[in-house]
C-alpha cells in the first residue's frame, strides 16, 4: 500500500531525542536551565530581547492576553478585531478575559492569502473607536503591513516569522506539526522587560519573586535555575502570590528538543519553501480547473499548503484521500459556525464572504520538510488524474 502523504509531520531525528534522553539521565525534567536557554536562543533567532516559554501555543495566546490586560493595554469589554478564519484557542483567551471579538473577513490576495482584510479592518477601526487588532500569521502567511501597523499583539503559532517592532508581543507554537518541534510547547516574544516579567508570573502561579526579586531585575533569570546549589534569601516570595495566574511552564525535556531543532532551522525552513514553491508552480498550472492557490512568496513560512476548489470539494478531497494524499480543512473555516461561541459576546459587523468560501471550498495539503520531490510529484499527479477523469 502507498504510504500516506501527511498534511503535517515532524521533522525530527534520533539526535533530537538523544538530548532529551541525556536530560532524563540527569533526573531533571521540569522547567530549568534548558527552558531558559531555549527562551534566549529562540528570542535571539527572531530578533527579540525576551522569550517566555510555556507548555503550548494555546497557552502562549492566553499569557499574551493576560499580560496585556495586567498592563492595562487591554481591559474587560474592549473590542478586539480578529479574522474569522482562526483557531479556537486564539479566540478563547479573548472571551475568557472579558474581551469582545469582532470577527472580520480575510483577503485572498495571493501574497497575504487568508490573513485579515486590511480595508475591512480600517472600516471597523473607524466604527469601533478604540478597538484593538489581533491578527494571525495564518498558515505562515504575513498579514499586510497596514494590518501589522495597527497591532500590539500577533498570533504566530502557524509561523516562524519576525514581527515589526510596534507589535509588543507575539505567540509561537512548538507542537509536533509545527515548524520547530518540541513535542509540546509555546513561547511569547517581546522587547519589553515588564511584559517579560509579568509573563513569567502569569505562566508560573503569579509568584511575587517574578515581579520583585533583585536577581530577576539584574539577570532576567532566577538564580536557582543557573545555580541549583543557591539558597534563595527570599524563599517566602515563592509562596506569595501577587496576581491571578496559571501553571503553564514548559518542561526542560521539551526545551532540549526545541534547542536541537533550532540548530537545524535553516534546513527545515529551506525544505518547506522548496516544497511550497514546487506546489505553487505545478498546481498553478491547474488553475483553469477552478483551483485557487497562493502565489509563492519568501515572506511566508509555509505551515501547510492551502487550496480553494471552486468545484466539488468533497469529491476532490475523497479522491485524494483514497489515493493516500491526506487533506485537512483550513483551520476553523468560519469560527462563528462553531458551537463554543454559542451564547458568547462577539460581533460580525460585515459579511464574511471569503471566510465562508474557505469554509465551504477550502482544504490544505502538506508542504512539510519530510516530503520528498517524489512525494510532491505524486501529489500533483493525483490532482491531474482527478481533473482528467472528471
Amino acid at each position: 500500500m502507498k504510504k500516506k502523504i501527511r498534511v503535517m509531520q515532524p521533522y525530527i531525528d534520533d539526535k533530537d531525542f538523544k538530548v532529551a534522553g541525556e536530560l532524563v539521565e540527569k533526573k531533571w525534567i521540569t522547567s530549568g536551565v534548558q527552558v531558559r536557554s531555549f527562551e534566549n536562543e529562540f528570542a535571539k533567532f527572531l530578533g527579540r530581547k525576551y522569550g517566555v516559554a510555556v507548555n503550548s501555543g494555546s497557552s502562549a495566546n492566553l499569557v499574551m492576553v493576560e499580560v496585556l490586560k495586567a498592563l492595562k493595554y487591554l481591559k474587560k469589554g474592549d473590542k478586539v478585531i480578529t479574522p474569522a478564519l482562526t483557531w479556537g484557542t486564539t479566540v478563547s483567551p479573548l472571551i475568557q478575559t472579558g474581551m469582545v471579538p469582532i470577527f472580520l473577513d480575510i483577503t485572498l490576495e495571493k501574497k497575504h492569502f487568508l490573513t485579515l482584510d486590511r480595508e475591512k479592518m480600517e472600516l471597523a477601526l473607524e466604527h469601533f473607536k478604540g478597538a484593538k487588532v489581533f491578527p494571525l500569521y495564518t498558515l505562515g502567511f504575513e498579514p499586510k503591513k497596514e494590518v501589522l501597523e495597527e497591532s500590539m499583539m500577533a498570533d504566530c503559532c502557524d509561523a516562524l516569522n519576525r514581527v515589526p517592532r510596534n507589535v509588543l508581543i507575539s505567540s509561537y507554537s512548538f507542537f509536533m506539526a509545527h515548524h520547530l518541534v518540541a513535542g509540546e510547547g509555546g513561547m511569547i516574544l517581546t522587547d519589553d522587560p515588564k511584559i517579560s516579567r509579568i509573563g513569567r508570573a502569569v505562566r508560573d502561579t503569579g509568584r511575587k519573586c517574578y515581579l520583585d526579586c533583585p536577581f530577576w531585575s539584574k539577570l532576567d533569570v532566577c538564580k536557582q535555575i543557573t545555580d541549583p546549589e543557591f539558597i534563595c534569601p527570599h524563599s517566602d516570595w515563592r509562596m506569595s502570590f501577587e496576581i491571578p495566574a496559571y501553571n503553564l511552564k514548559m518542561l526542560d525535556l521539551c526545551a532540549s528538543i526545541g534547542r536541537a531543532q533550532l540548530r537545524k532551522v535553516g534546513r527545515i525552513m529551506g525544505l518547506r519553501k522548496r516544497n511550497a514553491k514546487f506546489l505553487c508552480n505545478e498546481l498553478g498550472k491547474l488553475r483553469t480547473y477552478g483551483l485557487r492557490i497562493p502565489e509563492y512568496t519568501e515572506s511566508a513560512s509555509w505551515f501547510s499548503f492551502p487550496i480553494i476548489f471552486e468545484g466539488d470539494r468533497g469529491s476532490l478531497v475523497k479522491y485524494l484521500n483514497r489515493n493516500r494524499v491526506e487533506t485537512r480543512p483550513i483551520l476553523s473555516g468560519n469560527i462563528t459556525r462553531h458551537n463554543f461561541l454559542k451564547g458568547k459576546d462577539y460581533q460580525v459587523p460585515v459579511s464574511l464572504e471569503n471566510t465562508e468560501l474557505v469554509h465551504k471550498k477550502g482544504f490544505m495539503i502538506g508542504c512539510h520538510p519530510s516530503l520528498t520531490i517524489k512525494d510532491l510529484k505524486y501529489i500533483v499527479e493525483k490532482f491531474e488524474e482527478y481533473f482528467e477523469e472528471d
